[in-house]
């Protein structure tokens, strides 16, 4: 049996599928926390954990492996009390090994101008949100759930799937300490030919960002899309349904305030089926983060042949120059060619091109390929 360890997020209950195809009726899902109504996670064989039952549960003989699925307080505690013969995969979301293992910017160095100022006024430290977090905190100290994560307890680690294999390539050059290996897994990009075959290019409209969070740096892509005359005329959907309330209610009003009508932000979740039809419609993707995120939002968009502008200093970019595929750098405020060049979409060939380079990443049969790979690995280990 594996025992998957994971926040109830949006990409467990098809991670787990993916396993099941594998394992069937052989994974266990543990959910961080205390029982309570989950917002993202549907499996209904799904556990709540804390201290006392992951201690139980990871000391029962049936456990031939543990997938920990970010490196949560729980999956720290996974580390400490695994057995030793118990091997363990981590797989990555990013904000858990960027500073910690890629010595990457964090906070405030991965946000722009706008977005920082707009952040600090805009944070009260006294709201109950803040206060409750740094309760969690104090709770988390005292109940023994901070668990530093030292090279010892990286190092309990066999197998590591960061989002892109470059940063693990990274990690091992700085860190010779780093034991773990590279197994390559990632979340919810099952993409399909048939996705790209159809000939039909994208819609006209404009999407920026992925969730309400503030490394999508969304102030500053709206004032340079309320500079366009052609991006004015166009629906520019903001996905927020994921992330903090604040900062969503930040960025809903000041879109609405820069771009009027034209702003579209997506503030409920919806189904994924409604939520292609509207990216279908959307031929200009702007992902103004300075680090690797939104990686299934700019595959699917590339298979549907959507022109993509990102930040030079997202490690993505240079990932998808070495691939081969065909996007732009996201310009300047006061870039002349807003209307011109900003807005030519890509050559039939450029989309077939970025199609099949992220279908050859990332179709469904390499996401089942990869999770026999990682599952062989953790029952021979």
């Amino acid at each position: 049996m594996l025992v998957h360890i994971a926040n109830d997020e949006k990409f467990i209950d098809g991670a787990i599928q993916n396993f099941e195809a594998e394992i069937p009726r052989g994974n266990r899902l543990l959910i961080t926390g205390p029982r309570r109504k989950l917002k993202h996670v549907r499996w209904p064989q799904a556990e709540f954990a804390d201290q006392t039952t992951i201690q139980r549960i990871l000391a029962q003989p049936e456990v031939k492996g543990i997938v920990l699925h970010s490196m949560t307080w729980l999956a720290r505690l996974a580390l400490k009390f695994a057995p030793d013969k118990v091997p363990i995969s981590w797989i990555g979301w990013g904000f858990d090994y960027y500073t910690k293992l890629l010595g990457m910017p964090t906070g405030n160095q991965l946000l722009l101008p706008k977005t920082v100022e707009a952040n600090r006024q805009s944070i009260n430290k006294w709201s109950p949100a803040i206060l409750l977090k740094r309760l969690e905190l104090v709770w988390y100290h005292w109940n023994g759930r901070l668990v530093n994560l030292n090279q010892s307890l990286v190092n309990r680690v066999q197998f590591f799937s960061p989002v892109l294999q470059a940063e693990y390539d990274t990690i091992s050059t700085n860190s010779p300490w780093f034991t773990p290996q590279y197994v390559a897994w990632n979340y919810g990009l099952q993409l399909e030919r048939s996705q790209s075959e159809n000939g039909i290019p994208p819609g006209e409209n404009v999407l920026i960002g992925n969730s309400a969070t503030s490394t999508n740096n969304h102030l500053e892509i709206i004032d340079l899309l309320a500079q366009s005359e052609t991006g004015r005329k166009r629906k520019i959907y903001c996905p927020l349904s994921y992330g903090s309330d604040r900062y969503r209610n930040l960025v809903a009003q000041y879109g609405q305030s820069q771009l009027g009508d034209a702003f579209v932000p997506l503030i409920e979740f919806m189904p994924f089926a409604e939520y292609q039809k509207i990216l279908n419609s959307c031929g200009y993707i702007f992902m103004n983060h300075l680090r690797q995120q939104a990686l299934g939002n700019i595959a699917l968009a590339l298979v549907n042949g959507a022109k993509l502008f990102i930040q030079e200093r997202n490690p993505l970019s240079r990932w998808l120059g070495d691939i081969g595929a065909h996007f732009g750098l996201v310009p300047a405020t006061g870039y002349a060619g807003l209307d011109t060049e900003m807005f030519r979409p890509l050559t039939e060939a450029q989309r077939t091109k970025n199609a099949q380079v992220m279908i050859d990443h990332y179709s469904s049969a390499q996401q089942a390929s990869r999770t026999r790979e990682l599952c062989h690995r953790l029952l021979h280990q």
